[in-house]
């Protein structure tokens, strides 16, 4: 019964967060009305407030005892290399909720200066007909200035609201505007509590290697959570080889955690003239 009833009541959360946003934080830097960093506030403690275990070690970071129910009828391995025309528009099937934020430059998905939008706008999504729960997501990224902006990742978009503007609701994980900083967390309706986990990354980021960004989510009560900053050192010939550079789980068991199946996809912060990045092999593994 008390897991119908924090169901519930997190499905409902869009809407109370739009009535009483003043409950949270604004996300900051990332707006384009902001130039603070995100909230404090990085260690393990829920939007609502209330502390929960960090989750097990990464390497058993598997879903809770009902993970084996099947998922959506859309739940299938999904790849785009982005190996297309140039183009103002992503393409293949992607959901530009904010025309301008990227543009496909020889074979990749370029962050250009575009409309004055954030994250909750600019993110490029895939079709509801494709939602899974328990999935991973990852998409590589080349830095091409610095500071690197706020390149992300998300996965457990919630359709009923993404198309609005300014909401979006689910998990993110994503470069928090330095070399050596990315975060974890829970994005729900038009505003965003403190991180769920921080992350710091050695070595840092540069303009020289490739990087990925990878993020799994599984479970309905807790949701398991595991993030993972990978790096590909121009020097090494293996393409396969990734080295992780940082790393974090999280079980989210809080009054807002993202329970339902949900979207897959990738965005960016505000418009920039600097933090200028490419994204390529974008992955969706359901688990």
């Amino acid at each position: 019964m008390l897991r119908r009833v924090l169901g519930s009541l997190a499905l409902a959360a869009p809407a109370l967060l739009v009535a009483g946003c003043s409950l949270l934080t604004d996300f900051g830097a990332l707006t384009s009305g902001g130039t603070t960093a995100a909230p404090a506030g990085d260690g393990a403690a829920t939007a609502d407030g209330s502390d929960v275990d960090a989750g097990p070690a990464l390497d058993g970071a598997t879903s809770s005892s009902d993970s084996g129910e099947t998922t959506e009828a859309g739940a299938q391995p999904f790849v785009d290399d982005f190996n297309r025309p140039d183009s103002p528009t992503v393409g293949n099937g992607w959901i530009m909720k904010a025309p301008g934020a990227f543009a496909l430059v020889a074979g990749t998905v370029n962050r250009v200066v575009g409309p004055s939008s954030d994250y909750r706008d600019n993110i490029c999504y895939r079709p509801a007909s494709e939602n899974v729960r328990d999935v991973e997501a990852s998409v590589e990224l080349k830095i091409t200035s610095l500071p690197p902006g706020y390149p992300q990742i998300s996965v457990r978009i919630w359709d009923n609201t993404v198309s609005n503007q300014n909401l979006l609701d689910g998990y993110l994980l994503y470069i928090d505007g330095a070399i050596d900083k990315a975060k974890l967390t829970r994005q729900r309706g038009g505003v965003l509590g403190p991180s769920l986990q921080a992350i710091t990354l050695s070595p840092s980021l540069n303009t020289t290697d490739k990087f990925r960004l990878r993020l799994r989510a599984t479970g309905k009560f807790p949701v398991m959570l595991a993030a993972f900053v990978e790096r590909h050192a121009v020097s090494d010939a293996d393409p396969t080889h990734w080295d992780i550079i940082g790393q974090a789980s999280y079980s989210d068991s809080g009054f807002l955690h993202l329970e339902a199946a949900g979207s897959v996809g990738f965005s960016a912060g505000q418009p920039e003239t600097t933090g200028l990045y490419a994204y390529d092999n974008f992955v969706r593994t359901p688990l």
